[in-house]
């Protein structure tokens, strides 16, 4: 059986938001790390404020997120 279609890994994947459905090749990869790293790191902290709020919690930040938002 494909790894992508065991049940628990799946659901590890879902756990860890990660996408596990289109598996990609050595090139595909290395290519979005190279853009990964072009990043500006203003986006890369704005993404990681939203990933680790979770996309509900994410959306009270406002448009430029520059204020985070306490867990009551």
């Amino acid at each position: 059986m494909d790894r992508g279609r065991k049940p628990q890994f799946r659901a590890d994947c879902e756990k860890q938001r990660l996408e596990c459905n289109n598996p990609k090749t050595e090139a595909q990869i290395e290519t979005l790390i190279t853009q990964a790293y072009a990043t500006p790191e203003d986006f890369c902290m704005r993404l990681i404020d939203i990933y680790q709020l979770g996309p509900r919690r994410g959306k009270q930040m406002g448009r430029m997120g520059a204020a985070r938002v306490e867990e009551s």
